[in-house]
C-alpha cells in the first residue's frame, strides 16, 4: 500500500497509536485511510492488526495505547486460513 517495508515517523512524545496512523494518513493520504481505519475513522479495521515491540497488542483499545520513544510499531493485515 505504500511501497515501503519501513518508516521511520517521528511524533510527539507521549504520543497514541492513534496519533501515528494520523501521520501515517497525512503522508500517505486516502487511499492510507480507508484501508486502515473503519468508517468512523477513530478505529483500526478489523482486518489488521498492530504489534508493539514484536508483541501483538490487544487490539481493543489499541487506538489510546500510548507509545514510548524507539517502540517498533508494526502493522499487518490479517491472513486468512489456519488450522
Amino acid at each position: 500500500m505504500t511501497g515501503r517495508k519501513e518508516e521511520e515517523v517521528e511524533i510527539s512524545s507521549n504520543a497514541m497509536i492513534y496519533d501515528l496512523l494520523q501521520r501515517l494518513y497525512s503522508i500517505y493520504g486516502k487511499a492510507f485511510k480507508s484501508e486502515i481505519f473503519q468508517e468512523d475513522g477513530q478505529n483500526l479495521r478489523d482486518d489488521w492488526i498492530i504489534a508493539i515491540n514484536g508483541t501483538l497488542s490487544e487490539q481493543t483499545n489499541i487506538m489510546g495505547t500510548r507509545m514510548k520513544s524507539g517502540d517498533i510499531i508494526t502493522l499487518f493485515p490479517v491472513f486468512p486460513g489456519g488450522g
